[in-house]
């Protein structure tokens, strides 16, 4: 067993989900290596040990990658967003493949002859992608300041721009780190629980244009702070006329969740719209959508093409959202049934559909599980599922294989919990067909994919 502080010599034969070069030690230890990408060699130390892993730091390279490139922004390998942006976009695909195929044989069982993988999906854009971004807030050096938090920690780099996230977000992050410290709203500190303002969350839909700002407060505002905000948002408004939705989100509970649950208007409307394809879709400004618009429009593009238009058959889609997939899920002509627990983007997915004309819908507002639960369920030939990162439930997977579609659909952004999801269905009578990465995150080492399953018994 190496000792921590130890000088060896490694070379990564790949990339964890972290985005850390993955490197062996003679006597099998497996070492994470930041900034490592497959095929480097490098002298590394040792700055962590444990019985079953280590973590180095990079003193010196010996062979370079030709498929390493220069990072374009001056954060990266401080702030903990991007991880993968050393490597070529080439390269990037062929690490988030690697990833999904890590995943599912390691953590769901699978054997590498019968993994249905296909390549990964490039994102439209790689830079300037994202139409949704999350400031941390934070005191830094006495100033109520923006940013986004360092690799691992709670620790605020104080960015002042993002080369992924839409232009005018930067732009209009640029005002908030000017005026916020001029406002009387102290940074919240999360060891204190002191402060009020948490996060400021900034969006925009890159198609429609329509963008919203969110300022999470621990508690409700005094009439007064109250009033300085309105007139903070309208002076806001006169120099960005496009992000009309302003309103504050209430979240007093200690944690890493960001939004509350409850959310006042400031000014403005309370939601915008984004426009996916020939679909328009409102949001509340809490409320989850993809946050690389064209990518996304491709992800449901191949989901409707999956399903063909002369199949039959009812569509059971849980986890639904503000049914920017259930637009396209209908347009088969099947009927759908789409469950959403969100209160507000359950609202948003009634709209949606009577908005644009979808008439084939009808909405269940709850938990998956609570639908599962409700009873006998009608049948329903195909079962589509996007959960969030924590997979499903053994409730609902349980409930769904009771039901017994011919076909599965889930979209996942976890490969982890997607192996150990479809590792269930598969043992309960149903094969994997494929699996099809999607890059909805550039630069990161996050990967989307859509696997689908057939029912064999």
């Amino acid at each position: 067993m190496p000792l921590q502080g130890e000088t060896r010599l490694l070379r990564a034969r790949g990339v964890n989900s972290e985005g850390d070069g993955l490197c062996d030690c003679d006597d099998g230890l497996v070492v994470f290596v930041p900034m490592m990408l497959p095929g480097e060699e490098a002298l590394v130390r040792l700055v962590k040990v444990k019985r079953s892993y280590g973590i180095g730091k990079v003193l010196e390279s010996k062979a370079v990658s030709p498929e390493r490139v220069t990072p374009f922004c001056p954060w990266f390998g401080k702030c903990g967003g991007c991880r993968l942006q050393h490597g070529s976009y080439s390269l990037q695909l062929e690490i988030k493949e690697g990833l999904l195929l890590d995943a599912m044989m390691r953590l769901g069982g699978f054997l590498r002859e019968n993994i249905p993988l296909r390549p990964c999906v490039p994102s439209p854009r790689q830079r300037h992608y994202r139409n949704k971004a999350s400031f941390p807030i934070q005191s830094f050096r006495g100033v109520v300041t923006p940013g986004f938090f360092q690799r691992d920690s709670h620790h605020l780099i104080p960015v002042d721009r993002c080369p992924l996230i839409d232009p005018s977000l930067e732009e209009l992050m640029k005002v908030f780190r000017e005026t916020l410290p001029t406002l009387s709203l102290r940074a919240y500190d999360e060891r204190s629980q002191r402060g009020s303002l948490r996060h400021v969350l900034l969006r925009k839909g890159s198609h429609s244009g329509q963008g919203a700002v969110l300022l999470v407060l621990k508690e409700r505002p005094s009439s007064a702070l109250f009033d300085e905000l309105r007139v903070f948002a309208r002076k806001t408004r006169a120099r960005f006329p496009l992000f009309s939705s302003w309103a504050i989100n209430i979240h007093p509970d200690p944690g890493n969740v960001i939004i509350g649950s409850r959310t006042l208007p400031l000014s403005g409307a309370p939601y915008i719209e984004e426009r996916l394809g020939k679909y328009v879709f409102r949001m509340d400004l809490t409320a989850f959508f993809q946050v690389n618009s064209s990518q996304a429009e491709n992800l449901y593009e191949s989901v409707k093409a999956s399903l063909g238009q002369e199949e039959k058959g009812d569509i059971l889609e849980l986890y639904s959202g503000v049914g920017s997939l259930t637009a396209y899920l209908a347009s088969t002509g099947r009927r759908v049934t789409a469950v959403e627990s969100w209160e507000p983007s359950s609202r948003s997915l009634e709209h949606n559909m009577k908005s644009n004309a979808v008439k084939n819908v009808s909405v269940f507002r709850g938990r998956a599980e609570d639908y599962c639960s409700t009873g006998v369920l009608p049948p329903f030939r195909t079962v589509v599922l996007d959960p969030p990162r924590s997979g499903s439930t053994p409730e609902v997977i349980a409930a769904i294989s009771r039901l017994s579609p011919l076909e599965i659909l889930y979209i996942s952004c976890n490969p982890a919990t997607l192996a150990r999801d479809l590792r269930s269905f598969v043992d309960t009578g149903y094969r994997l067909i494929s699996l099809t990465p999607f890059d909805l995150f550039p630069q990161t080492a996050h990967v989307e994919t859509l696997a689908i399953l057939k029912r064999t018994r």
